[in-house]
């Protein structure tokens, strides 16, 4: 068994953006907030397996911080 750990670090509201996007598609993934930290844990039973995880969590976190900077600098979120 192969365990990954990512930690990332951001903003908490672009942390909380990429939670809420990734936790209900990937139930087997562990995610983890602590202030402007964000650990993401997994497990695969081959390395190919963990490989292939590893670069799409990687990839899909790249394009939601992507958008979100994007929208923070269009000024396109709206406050609550």
């Amino acid at each position: 068994m192969i365990e990954i750990e990512i930690k990332f670090r951001g903003d908490e509201r672009l942390l909380d953006l990429i939670v809420f996007s990734l936790k209900p598609d990937y139930k087997d993934v562990f995610f983890e907030r602590s202030g402007g930290l964000l650990l993401v844990k997994f497990s695969a039973d081959e390395v190919t397996k963990a490989r292939a995880k590893f670069n799409t969590i990687t990839r899909l976190i790249q394009s939601i911080t992507d958008i979100y900077n994007l929208t923070r600098e269009e000024n396109l979120f709206r406050e609550q």
